[in-house]
């Protein structure tokens, strides 16, 4: 078993430098996408979403219409990580 399907398919770690390190690998934005669904979404921030009509992957490619305040997704998941892995160049 890969180490992406592990924390993917097997008992969820609490070590998020793995996940920190597997979402910064470069994979699939499919991958990434299940990863932060799995680990790092809150329910509130699920419920954000579900208001603007948005994914994940919208999120992640800036797709969210209006005056979206994405740092408020970013630094919840950088800070859970213990580093920066998510927001835009400034």
């Amino acid at each position: 078993m890969s180490d992406l399907d592990a924390l993917l398919y097997a008992e969820p770690t609490s070590n998020m430098r793995e996940v920190a390190d597997a979402l910064q690998q470069g994979y699939d934005e499919r991958w990434q996408v299940d990863l932060i669904k799995r680990y790092l979404l809150t329910d509130t921030q699920r419920d954000v979403l579900s208001e603007v009509d948005a994914t994940v992957s919208d999120l992640l490619n800036g797709r969210v219409e209006g005056d979206f305040d994405y740092a408020r997704f970013f630094d919840v998941w950088n800070a859970r990580l213990g580093r920066r892995v998510f927001g835009f160049a400034a």
